[in-house]
C-alpha cells in the first residue's frame, strides 16, 4: 500500500490478547495522517476496502475512520481536529 499524506503510526497488541478487546472494537494500529477525509474517500471509493466505522469525530479531539484488513485487524486513520 502507498500512502500519498504525511502519517505516524502506532502499533498494538492482538485484540485477541486483550481482556474484553474485540467487544469494544480495540485497534491494531492506529496511523495519524493529515487528510484523514481525503483518505477516508479514497478508500471508501475501494472495491474491497471493509470500511468497519465511518469516519466521525470523537469527543478526544480526532477524526478517525476504521478499516478491518484481511487478517481481521483493526486500522484505525486519524487527524486531530482543531479545538473550538
Amino acid at each position: 500500500m502507498i500512502f500519498r499524506y504525511s502519517c505516524n503510526s502506532s502499533l498494538g497488541t492482538s485484540r485477541q490478547t486483550i481482556p474484553g478487546g474485540a467487544e469494544r472494537h480495540a485497534w491494531n494500529v492506529y496511523i495519524i495522517t493529515d487528510d484523514v477525509k481525503a483518505l477516508y474517500e479514497e478508500y471508501s471509493a475501494l472495491p474491497g476496502v471493509k470500511i468497519s466505522r465511518q469516519l466521525c469525530r470523537q469527543d478526544y479531539g480526532m477524526m478517525e475512520f476504521d478499516v478491518m484488513d484481511l487478517n481481521g485487524h483493526r486500522l484505525v486513520f486519524a487527524q486531530p481536529t482543531p479545538a473550538e
